[in-house]
């Protein structure tokens, strides 16, 4: 599949979220509090007849960075502003970043700003580091994304991170407590190294932004079970395939 650049529009409400918890079960009035890997809470509590089901931050992500790349922006609609999802930070890094960020009700617009390179720390919010780092690409200087790479998986998730954009003629390598990316402003394109990896799978597709010949990416079905709609919804931002 061939993905071109975007450069501007509206995509709807993307993906709910009901299966996690904390959407769902605050407007019952129901408290979380962080204690490692779980949620602890008790007591009796009465959930009103419906809950609107919130948008999903992560999978809007790779099209907020889109709109923080290249064009007029994109506007997100269906996200809540005051969601408990750590990926809201999304917001925060790519203003940090220089993108120009207006949130309105359940609307979220980003527009290319002034950019500049960005250190982050990801401890929250790991699946992020993809799309971050694609976006890094697109800035020139060096970037850091903090993220200690412990288990094996982290290991060969972020190698596999470092190939895509290796793939596609950008600069990145582990270091200590995360992945330094050296940003040109631009990739090259090319066939991307996905390995049937999803998060990697929406990084390539945001690279197309920033990319000068089109990025390629191997049958996307991994991608398509998980966010059926991602290719229509991407393809509403799609132009002039010889951008």
């Amino acid at each position: 599949m061939i993905i071109f650049r975007p450069i501007q529009g509206t995509v709807s409400a993307l993906h709910s979220i009901a299966a996690q918890p904390e959407g769902c079960l605050t407007p019952g009035g129901v408290l979380f509090r962080n204690e490692g890997q779980g949620h602890p809470f008790s007591g009796q509590y009465i959930l009103p007849n419906s809950i609107p089901h919130e948008g999903d931050w992560y999978y809007a992500a790779p099209f907020l960075c889109a709109g923080a790349l290249a064009g007029k922006g994109v506007t997100v609609t269906g996200l809540q502003t005051d969601s408990v999802q750590n990926e809201k930070s999304i917001l925060f890094c790519l203003a940090l970043a220089g993108a120009q960020v207006k949130t309105k009700k359940e609307n979220v617009s980003v527009s290319k700003g002034e950019t500049y390179p960005i250190y982050i720390e990801l401890k929250t919010c790991p699946r992020l580091m993809p799309l971050l780092a694609v976006t890094a690409c697109g800035i020139e200087g060096k970037s850091t994304l903090s993220f200690p790479v412990q288990t094996e998986g982290e290991k060969e998730k972020t190698a596999a991170l470092v190939a895509l954009i290796a793939s596609l003629g950008g600069t990145a390598k582990i270091i200590s407590d995360g992945l330094e990316i050296h940003g040109t402003g631009a990739l090259v394109g090319g066939k991307a190294q996905v390995n049937e990896d999803p998060d990697l799978m929406m990084a390539a597709v945001l690279a197309s932004v920033i990319s000068t010949s089109p990025v390629e990416i191997p049958k996307d079905d991994i991608l398509t079970r998980i966010f059926p709609t991602f290719r229509a919804e991407w393809n509403r931002l799609q132009i002039d395939q010889n951008h």
